[in-house]
């Protein structure tokens, strides 16, 4: 039976109360909880796989944006024109990773170009998006079609502005990115799966679906989207990452995240059902769990009930009376066991107290001992505590105390309201900025004083504040003491007639008087933290910084030495220096110098020197050696050309042995002629006698020598002159040489100019059929069947111009479109390019920063590079590494003379391989034309040829180094250019423009003359003709008030261009003439230019391009010379 009103009962029935209390706590929160927590796991992994997902598809859109945008920078499809960018693109495809197809648009959205595998997909979404990236200045990304394993159509379309090098928007570039790569990233979206029924999709922001999985139970399939799912982009937009929404009569758990540059977002769902079955199914083990811990608990409290109080009671009311004892006995059950610990405790604690009392009296009596004032007081600032310290430094008495005294009334009171502030933010746990006070006395009077303060913690909150008051009067008049004692020392080191410094380790100035601010003609503000060495002349430099050296490190320094310091105005002072080392307050060393002017005593011992040397300068200043050696051939007297020749000093050769510098072989022939003036008495002359320098390296020498003997008529030695004819002999070798480079150079200046009038003659075949293609292109309509074909025939034109531009590029006559350039941007350009079609080459560039500009044609430049890359390339079959150093140079007269150009800065492109080599007869043919070492069908022999002449073309010269088995390196120097900003690139015209006027067309074929009537009276021009120079003066003279324009061919048999264009001039002053040649505007035309030419065209050239410059000089009077319709507008 239970006593209700027992103890043991009632903690029964409250037990039980409490943990059905807990049960139902259980059921009504805690598995509530544990359903929210299984949705918000299973959301954060689906949010994992979406943000994995969407950072696949972007890295690999990222890649696909970065190469679009190179090619984007592609001088040729910036220049908008249709065959700049068509020759642009036959690279581009064959190098593309990530695109199956291009289109490019101008700025009017107007396509001038597709590839043949290009689809131009939705032209709304296509011309929105042009819009918007030519707008935002980026890549954007656009798509249509859907994936699935069953519908496999998607096209992502990647958007990216062309701008001109002057920032302005000229048309994009559109990429179809690969079919096979999209398919492979997309699939893994597919495959993608969660749970037992979840997958991965991609929509779009209009809630379109782009990619989506084959099961139709698990996917949202396009045109079976409800009303809620319609939605779905405004709730991604309205939440953060995990979102639901309804589907199909279902509740859907969807994470999403969103791909860059897109409207499109990764989403990773399931159904809510599957989710809430996993919460179930963990709240149902959780509750059981509960209960059988319930049941468990209760049988076990029914069994504890069965300890009595009484020892615990007695305890207490023993306390109560003051009856308590230690050391009683007690039950050995549960309340026995714990009024034994009471009774411990309660001894202990008794034991504490008085301790505790011991202890204060201990602490009372040390800070009483201290001379500090100690102290403690509340939150408020009421003292609590003061040491006997305390009351005799502020004057106060204990009954002052017991009044309440506050701490803050002990500080004047203009400095309380900033010791209120200090103790707020120590409170804070912070360290307040100054700790210094002034305390006022009882009796008013005051002192300098250092607070420091903490804290006092009781039951984890602020109860007050103890701390220490630092009486620091001493301490300030010492430090008034120092400060007297630093301005006394510093005013006799401002006003020291020596220089003095003092520098940190790292020779930054710290500390200059005024001076050495005199000597150098800089202010103090200047001064301070300059780098001392920078005003010591650098002859003197390594002189200062050894001795600084030997100072810091505790060697024997001199104690003073001459040195040279530069002033502001570059003038030079002689200084003689002094140092000594000191350590800084942290214990850094400092480095203090005196530098005394000794300026005018060193210019009265050079004035001395000079005045000595005077007297010696006949002997001491003849180019040749003057010597005296004793019969055994020891040296005992030589003049200063003697330290310059064999490299020994003077002192050094004072009893020297010629032994000593020559060989064993020519000391015997030396003894020889030295023996026949011995014996003979005559003088002798030794021709080519080697020595051998102190350095090791060898000179030769004529020497002169006779016989010298005292006044009795002994023989005493030899005396004579020594002359160096090293360069003499070597200057002879090198006329050889000379000889041998000067054939070669007519070798080639003869095989170039071959080449030039060959170029010459096919440029005149292909303005033929140029011409002819032109004019049917003219006459029909592009679905004409024959219309593809005839621009084959113009690209095979364009083919064979390109040779021609070879041929032309080694005859050194072909410069199309100069303009200053920056070779470490052509250089990086061209290498990134190569580098994309060549992985098994590692290529390693260098850049110098501040690269000068050269005058060049990038696109011959460019092909200088390239032709070198591809030789360097299969110089590695292996593949190897390609090093790529470009820097400014000053090259002198002594090392162009064999080069023929001019001395000066130069700009040189170093191209490196580590590949198979080449020997020396090989190297000596690489650049003639047609020469190659490669078999049939892997090179014409014209890349390299064509890369000298081109190099040459341009004022500068190419050199290689090679040796077999350690690669080769290709030196290309280029002049710099005098212009400081790189030109702008000139836009595109590519449009027939008509006109109408009279044109006089000259030439001495009859086949161009043909064509070009037609083409001009295509255009709306009236025509008239000449064949040859004398008939083109004969019309001119006969219409010159009819004729607007004319056309003149430059070579010519009977009158030159040139010729023909003086007669015109004395004509008509006013006469306008376009010369026309399968030349190049370098050499004749250049002068006819000169002279006042109103342009120039160069074979082959199409309707198009005439058109343009004609219209222009009709226009305007004057025209660049154009190759391409880029470079047609000066």
């Amino acid at each position: 039976m239970f006593n209700i009103n027992s103890i043991k009962t009632k903690r029964v029935v409250v037990l039980a109360i409490i943990m059905g209390l807990l049960l139902l706590c259980q059921i009504l929160f805690i598995t509530p909880l544990v359903k929210k927590d299984v949705l918000t796991d299973v959301g954060n992994s689906q949010a994992q796989i979406a943000q994995q997902l969407s950072e696949m598809l972007d890295m690999s859109f990222d890649e696909a944006a970065h190469e679009l945008e190179d090619i984007s920078r592609d001088p040729y499809i910036v220049s908008m024109d249709k065959n700049r960018i068509e020759k642009a693109f036959q690279n581009v495809k064959l190098m593309s990773l990530f695109f199956d197809g291009f289109s490019v648009y101008n700025a009017k959205k107007e396509s001038i170009y597709s590839s043949d595998n290009y689809s131009p997909g939705e032209k709304g979404n296509l011309h929105q998006g042009i819009e918007e990236s030519m707008l935002s200045a980026g890549t954007k990304i656009y798509f249509s079609g859907a994936f699935s394993p069953i519908v496999d159509d998607p096209a992502f379309r990647f958007i990216t502005p062309v701008f001109s090098p002057g920032g302005k928007p000229e048309g994009c570039i559109v990429g179809i990115y690969s079919a096979a790569r999209l398919k492979n990233i997309l699939s893994r979206v597919v495959n993608t799966k969660i749970g037992m029924r979840g997958h991965a999709y991609i929509i779009s922001a209009e809630g379109n679906v782009v990619v989506f999985p084959e099961k139709s139970d698990a996917a949202i399939k396009p045109g079976s989207i409800d009303n809620d799912f319609v939605t779905l982009p405004q709730k991604i937009a309205r939440q953060d990452e995990i979102i639901e929404y309804a589907y199909n009569n279902a509740s859907w758990v969807a994470a999403f995240r969103p791909l860059k540059k897109t409207k499109l977002y990764v989403v990773v769902h399931q159904p809510k059902e599957d989710i809430v079955k996993e919460a179930n199914r963990e709240k149902a083990f959780i509750i059981n769990g509960f209960i059988v811990a319930f049941i468990l608990c209760a049988f076990i409290l029914t069994f504890i009930i069965q300890v009595a109080f009484k020892p615990l009671t007695s305890l207490i009311e023993n306390i109560k009376s003051g009856k308590f004892q230690s050391g009683n006995k007690y039950p050995k059950h549960e309340i026995g066991q714990l009024a034994k610990e009471f009774n411990t405790v309660y001894s202990n604690l008794l034991k504490s107290e008085k301790e505790l009392r011991e202890s204060e009296a201990r602490f009372r009596e040390h800070t009483n001992l201290l001379p500090e004032s100690i102290f403690e007081m509340d939150i408020d600032g009421r003292l609590t505590f003061v040491n006997e310290s305390a009351f005799e430094n502020f004057g106060y008495t204990e009954d002052d105390l017991k009044k309440e005294l506050n701490a803050f009334d002990m500080i004047i009171p203009e400095e309380r309201e900033r010791a209120i502030s200090n103790s707020i933010i120590r409170l804070k746990g912070e360290k307040p900025e100054r700790s210094e006070f002034t305390a006022l006395r009882k009796d008013k009077s005051t002192f300098p004083s250092l607070i420091r303060v903490a804290p006092i913690m009781q039951d984890n909150r602020h109860v007050g504040f103890r701390g220490v008051v630092i009486n620091i009067s001493d301490r300030i008049k010492a430090e008034k003491v120092l400060m007297d004692s630093e301005d006394r020392y510093r005013s006799i080191v401002e006003n020291s007639n020596q220089g003095i410094v003092v520098v940190d380790e790292s020779y930054r100035l710290e500390y200059v008087n005024d001076k050495i601010c005199q000597l150098l003609g800089y202010s103090r503000n200047e001064m301070i933290g300059q780098n001392f060495r920078m005003h010591i002349d650098q002859s003197c430099s390594e002189l200062v910084q050894k001795n600084c050296l030997l100072r810091q490190s505790g060697d024997s320094a001199p104690n003073s030495y001459e040195a040279c310091i530069i002033r502001k105005d570059g003038a030079k002072l002689f200084v003689e220096i002094s140092s000594s080392i000191v350590l800084s307050l942290t214990g850094e060393k400092r480095t203090v110098a005196q530098l005394l002017d000794i300026t005018d005593r060193k210019k009265a011992e050079i004035a001395l020197r000079e005045s000595e040397a005077k007297y010696r300068s006949i002997l001491e200043n003849i180019e040749e050696v003057f010597y005296e050696v004793d019969l055994k051939g020891n040296i005992t007297y030589v003049n200063d050309a003697a330290e310059k020749l064999l490299g020994y000093p003077a002192e050094e050769l004072m009893g020297l042995n010629n032994r000593t510098y020559t060989t064993p072989e020519t000391a015997k022939r030396m003894y020889g002629v030295f023996n026949r003036v011995y014996l003979t008495g005559e003088p002798a002359k030794i021709n080519d006698y080697e020595i051998i320098t102190k350095e090791g390296g060898i000179k030769l020498l004529e020497i002169s020598t006779f016989l010298v003997m005292d006044q009795d008529g002994n023989k005493t030695g030899f005396r004579g002159l020594i002359r160096d004819v090293s360069e003499r002999i070597r200057a002879e070798k090198e006329k050889k040489k000379l000889e041998a480079q000067f054939y070669q150079a007519q070798k080639m200046e003869a095989i170039g100019t071959l080449a030039g009038g060959i170029a010459h003659d096919l440029n005149n075949i292909l303005m033929g059929i140029q011409g002819n293609a032109s004019m049917v292109l003219m006459d029909i309509d592009i679905s004409d069947p024959h219309y593809e074909k005839l621009k084959n025939i113009e690209e095979y034109v364009i083919s064979g111009s390109n040779l021609t531009k070879q041929l032309l590029g080694f005859a050194r006559s072909g410069k199309y479109h100069v303009r200053a350039t920056n070779l470490n941007e052509l250089v990086e350009k061209t290498s990134r390019m190569f580098g994309r079609t060549k992985k098994e080459i590692r290529i390693n560039t260098r850049f110098q920063d501040g690269i000068l500009l050269v005058n060049v044609d990038q696109s011959q430049i460019e092909q200088v590079l390239l032709n070198i890359y591809v030789n360097a390339w299969q110089a590695m079959p292996a593949g190897g590494d390609l090093y790529l150093d470009v820097k400014n140079i000053i090259i002198d007269e002594g090392y162009v003379r064999s080069y023929k150009i001019n001395p000066g800065r130069y700009v040189r492109v170093s191209i490196t391989d580590t590949g198979i080599g080449m020997d020396d007869a090989t190297r000596q043919r690489i650049f003639d034309p047609f020469f190659t070492t490669k078999e049939m069908g892997r090179g014409t022999g014209l890349g390299l040829a064509s890369a000298y002449g081109i190099v040459k073309n341009h004022g500068g010269f190419i050199n290689v180094y090679s040796e077999i088995g350690r690669g080769t390196t290709f030196n290309i120097y280029l002049p710099v250019s005098e212009k400081k900003e790189i030109n702008e690139e000139i836009q595109p015209v590519e449009n027939i423009i008509k006109g109408s006027g009279m044109i006089l067309f000259v030439d001495d074929e009859e086949m161009i003359i043909s064509l070009g009537k037609e083409i001009l009276k295509k255009l709306g021009y009236n025509v008239l003709l000449a064949n040859g120079g004398r008939e083109a003066i004969e019309v001119y003279e006969k219409n010159r008030e009819t004729i607007d324009l004319v056309i003149l061919d430059m070579i010519m048999p009977d009158l030159s261009g040139n010729d023909v264009f003086e007669k015109m001039k004395e004509i008509n002053p006013d006469v306008r003439v376009l010369l026309s040649s399968g030349y190049s505007i370098k050499g004749q035309a250049a002068e006819i230019i000169k002279k006042g030419c109103s342009g120039f065209i160069q074979k082959p050239f199409n309707a198009i391009q005439l058109s343009i410059i004609i219209d222009k000089i009709m226009k305007d009077g004057s025209a660049f010379y154009s190759q391409n319709t880029s470079d047609t507008i000066i």
